[in-house]
């Protein structure tokens, strides 16, 4: 049967879900619909013997009851971060008793997440510890594809000290917008006492945020033969960050481009506030600086897991003068970073891929018969966008302009306040040059031995299919 892969945010997902989707055409011959979320959903609620690996989220945002798509299946994938590391008041949504009811399988990143669910559902069999497919781009047998991009970073910013941004704050959309989305999505059923809790620790993060940046502008004057590039989240503003770090020295860089691993692969020393590619870095075995100055901030998430990758610090002059002392020495006796296979499965020798193939095998060979192309195209060849959608996106802008408006708009659907700018910096369109171009470079790096068709589907849609003209390919 044909499977969906859908991405929300492009620079997280797409080239792990495009090699995962490789993998899939290439091994079980299946068909696999890749492109925007929303995309990929109308599929799968429009057609049957179709196999979706949704992400995870709130169960406010779950819309896949069993009931309504009996003749299809549904797997869920959570590509947020191990749901160990995420707070009680965001993980019981997102575990939430009808998400797991309706799901008929969970893939879970480690066994730490699987002892976190396993008390939640009786049916244990659902949940399957293959770990993340993005970990498996980082194995020796297909870290190369990264190789061009690597050099390309090496060679403009030498001596590269990476620091990805996790903060809350300078959102896209405006942080009063998200902190009331925030509430609204997670918070919304709970008392008074842990909303102002959440604010009070929005209030310390603001406080770190700032002496991370402070942190960053004295190292890289300290250390002029280096060069600090800080890549903001991706739903935050770049405009609005490059206004904190006016003045800053020249050898610190604020850049937002590309996925993060070429960035990872390619430095010398991480720093980070809780980011969870420092479980990235870890399977690279790089060197890691966790600098929290006030833990409180992330007192509801797995502080724990942080510390047990790499070297931490939340006294900023003991911080400064370690980083210094090392840098001065070339980071010579500084000890690489490892994580455990209990957290993320396939850190080591396992792989996502081959356990998913290899349990699609066995649970779905019988199922196993792609849906037509022509049926496919024929369910997205219908207009879509009326005129009234297009009214009522245009009112949406308007309304969100207004503060008064958006509160209002907001109190009955917490989805509304997602702007277009917000949306754009999450999904900004894929083409099919630039996916096609993408599965060429994995044919040569990762030697497929057939030959992987793209077919535009849609915008934004496409559809990896095994290439029968062309079966084998020369290596």
């Amino acid at each position: 049967m044909t499977i969906g892969l859908p991405i929300e945010i492009k620079v997280r997902e797409f080239l792990s879900k495009v090699f995962f989707g490789v993998k899939l055409a290439e091994e079980l011959n299946q068909d696999v619909l890749i492109g925007e979320k929303n995309q990929v959903y109308r599929l799968f609620k429009n057609t049957k013997n179709f196999y979706l690996i949704s992400k995870g989220g709130p169960v406010g945002l779950f819309k896949f009851e069993k009931e309504k798509f009996s003749n299809n299946y549904l797997g869920l994938l959570d590509e947020e971060a191990p749901l160990i590391n995420i707070g009680t008041q965001e993980l019981l949504p997102r575990i939430h008793k009808k998400i797991l009811e309706n799901v008929d399988e969970y893939f879970v990143w480690g066994k730490k997440d699987f002892g976190i669910i396993k008390k939640k559902i009786k049916d244990k069999n659902k949940f399957l510890i293959f770990g993340h497919p993005k970990f498996d781009l980082l194995k020796s047998k297909n870290i190369s594809f990264f190789e061009d991009n690597v050099s390309r970073i090496k060679k403009k910013y030498k001596n590269l000290i990476f620091i990805p941004s996790s903060f809350i704050t300078d959102q896209v959309m405006g942080d009063k917008k998200t902190d009331n989305f925030q509430i609204e999505q997670f918070l919304k059923k709970t008392n008074d006492k842990i909303k102002f809790e959440y604010k009070k620790k929005r209030l310390i993060e603001e406080e770190n945020y700032n002496s991370f940046i402070k942190l960053l502008i004295e190292l890289s004057k300290k250390n002029p033969n280096y060069n600090f590039v800080f890549r903001p989240h991706p739903r935050q503003s770049l405009k609005k960050i490059k206004n904190r770090f006016l003045g800053s020295p020249k050898n610190l860089h604020i850049v937002f481009e590309g996925t993060i691993t070429p960035w990872i692969i390619a430095s010398d020393l991480y720093i980070h506030y809780g980011c969870t590619s420092s479980l990235e870095a870890a399977i690279l075995k790089k060197k890691i600086i966790f600098f929290v100055k006030d833990e409180r901030a992330l007192e509801s998430r797995n502080i724990g897991l942080f510390k047990s990758i790499g070297y931490n610090f939340n006294n900023y002059e003991r911080c400064v003068k370690f980083i210094n002392l090392h840098l001065s020495k070339k980071l010579k006796k500084m000890k690489n970073s490892r994580v455990s296979s209990s957290l993320i499965y396939n850190s080591s020798k396992y792989s996502f891929s081959d356990n998913f193939i290899n349990f699609f095998k066995k649970k779905y060979s019988n199922k196993i018969q792609n849906i037509a192309v022509k049926d496919i195209k024929s369910i997205f060849s219908q207009e879509d966008e009326s005129y009234s959608k297009r009214f009522l996106s245009n009112l949406k802008n308007i309304i969100l302009k207004n503060e008064f408006l958006s509160s209002l708009a907001q109190k009955k659907n917490s989805n509304f306040l997602l702007s277009k700018d917000y949306k754009l910096k999450k999904f900004d369109g894929i083409s099919f040059k630039e996916i096609k171009k993408t599965v060429l470079i994995l044919q040569k790096k990762i030697k497929l031995t057939h030959k992987i068709k793209v077919i535009e589907i849609d915008k934004n849609l496409f559809l990896l299919k095994r290439d029968i003209s062309n079966n084998k390919l020369k290596n």
